[in-house]
């Protein structure tokens, strides 16, 4: 299973279900500052 992370219709990561846990504690904006 993998999850994609969209911003303007682009993918910017895509992981594992790990990210699920990543996404929960710093939310999207975690995500995108990388």
């Amino acid at each position: 299973d993998y999850i994609h992370v969209l911003k303007e219709g682009k993918v910017i990561k895509t992981a594992g279900v790990e990210l699920v846990a990543k996404l929960e504690a710093d939310g999207y904006d975690g995500i995108v500052e990388e």
